[in-house]
């Protein structure tokens, strides 16, 4: 059997090896798999040696699990930056975690940069809100000569409201996620940057959004339980757009790959039901933040209501109207503000434990570290 001989680039150098050697080497955690190769008896271009089959075998039989290698190089480049400057004690940290710890985790990250998140979310509601109430007076001024009341008044001018709110999630949405894995590693992220870094993902979440929800409303239109299986398949696209720099259906086979991973037995083991305790106790937080913010609005609403409030039809009254309520829709705001980061935050850490378990991620991490 003919041994291959390689020409290998590590460390600024050149080295040259036979199979036995670079089998011994992998073995040992010396290789990583983005060092360049070339094959001596061939006239081959230097390639990553991740992409060589005697490398896919051997590092395989090193982890026990299966290592992805169909990463952007552009995103590959970034996680080497982040383990280079990782915290020990971060690095340390990433292990496989069961679904308490993964809660912990989130409760943690959550709870360690809470401002930091909130001004992020923060900033550009406060924008949304701004801007909302420009057009809801702006609404007031044009439609001053006709018979329109405020639920009429409020109707009219949300549509625009909901295209802006919309791409305004997505902008936090990235900047969450990407100032979430900067933690992750123990480093620490500006709102500023995250905004900053987190702005090439607005187009590819909405395109990708739009394509999630066009399958998703359409399994539920056939048979319910398609639709349901599809919203817990797609569930990390958010992460892996922003992350990944995948799009559209890339991103949406790359989630439902991750998800439908399996990786001990019974229902613990499925990232669905993960996905599915993630999302109950989000709606534990959302749902318990957003009765108490409410409840100003229902009681002001009620006496406002029985005073003629919401049946103005002047300009005068209107205006009265809009003025009035536009305090609660801030403190709505605020509200919002506080808790919209858990999700993004416990999807993120999901992201990660799934490559950690699936793709060998912390094995990697180490065999970074041992150069």
């Amino acid at each position: 059997m003919d041994i291959k001989n390689y020409r290998i680039k590590k460390n600024g150098r050149e080295i040259m090896v036979d199979e036995n050697a670079l089998i011994e080497g992998i073995k040992a955690g010396h290789y990583d798999g983005n060092e360049e190769y070339k094959d001596l008896e061939g006239s081959s271009p230097w390639a990553k040696l991740k992409n060589d089959d005697v490398f896919r075998k051997y590092f395989k039989d090193r982890s026990g699990r299966v290592v992805s290698f169909s990463l952007d190089p552009a995103f590959i480049d970034e996680e080497e930056e982040l383990i280079t400057n990782a915290t020990e004690e971060a690095l340390s940290d990433l292990k496989p975690l069961r679904m308490g710890q993964l809660l912990d985790k989130t409760f943690f990250l959550f709870k360690n940069k809470f401002w930091r998140n909130f001004k992020i979310v923060l900033f550009v509601q406060v924008f949304v809100y701004l801007v909302n109430q420009l057009i809801k007076f702006s609404s007031i001024h044009f439609l001053q000569d006709t018979n329109y009341d405020y639920n009429t008044l409020n109707l009219i001018s949300s549509l625009p409201g909901i295209i802006l709110s919309s791409l305004a999630y997505l902008l936090i949405s990235a900047a969450i996620i990407k100032a979430t894995r900067a933690q992750i590693f123990g480093l620490d992220m500006k709102p500023g940057e995250a905004y900053s870094l987190g702005k090439s993902a607005i187009l590819p979440l909405f395109g990708t959004g739009l394509i999630a929800w066009f399958m998703v409303t359409g399994g539920f239109i056939l048979l319910i339980i398609p639709g349901i299986i599809l919203v817990f398949s797609y569930l990390m696209f958010q992460v892996i757009v922003v992350l990944e720099r995948k799009s559209g259906f890339k991103a949406l086979a790359r989630s439902r790959k991750l998800m439908r991973t399996k990786f001990e037995k019974g229902m613990a083991g499925s990232n669905s039901w993960r996905g599915f305790l993630l999302f109950l106790v989000n709606g534990f937080i959302v749902g318990t933040v957003g009765a108490f913010l409410v409840i100003p609005r229902m009681i002001f609403t009620s006496v406002a209501g029985m005073q003629g409030y919401f049946t103005a039809e002047t300009t005068a009254e209107l205006y009265k109207t809009q003025l009035a309520m536009a305090p609660f829709e801030l403190l709505e705001n605020l509200g919002s503000s506080a808790v919209v980061p858990f999700l993004l935050i416990g999807l993120t850490v999901m992201y990660y434990d799934t490559r950690i378990r699936v793709e060998g991620f912390d094995l990697y991490i180490e065999s970074k570290r041992v150069h």
